[in-house]
């Protein structure tokens, strides 16, 4: 019976957004493991049930700070600029989500978001498709 009610609460999720395919869960895990070079999780199958272990990737004591985009100190010779680097992450991989921007960058989620959008306005970056499903677009001025 526990599997009918496993089944039923899925469902509740898949239709409330949640959840955006079925079967897909564990492949996204390693995906984005690989993406932020982390240690892949360990999973146990036990009289108890099914575990999955997520292994920490010890992060750096202090993260680094960017400062505003336009100040002086943001683009030092020979640094990028954030929103080139985001463009760059962009180039590698269109399906790069923001919270993989973020943490590859080492600034926050709501900074990646402020970039794109600002990309976005200058007409230097697109969004196809939908925020879950979509992909990005660099225009390149030629």
């Amino acid at each position: 019976m526990r599997t009918k009610e496993n089944q039923n609460i899925a469902i509740v999720f898949f239709r409330a957004a949640y959840m955006e395919s079925w079967g897909r869960g564990f492949e996204k895990i390693v995906e984005a493991c690989e993406a932020m070079e982390a240690p892949l999780p360990k999973v146990r199958c036990e009289h108890t049930g099914l575990w999955i272990e997520f292994p920490f990737k010890k992060l750096p004591e202090t993260p680094p700070k960017t400062p505003p985009e336009g100040s002086p100190e943001s683009s030092p010779k020979g640094s990028p600029k954030t929103s080139e680097l985001i463009l760059e992450l962009i180039r590698n991989n269109s399906d790069i989500t923001t919270m993989i921007m973020a943490s590859q960058l080492g600034i926050s989620k709501r900074a990646v978001i402020k970039h794109t959008n600002k990309l976005q306005e200058n007409g230097k970056l697109r969004r196809v498709g939908s925020k879950k499903g979509g992909h990005w677009e660099v225009i390149d001025e030629e």
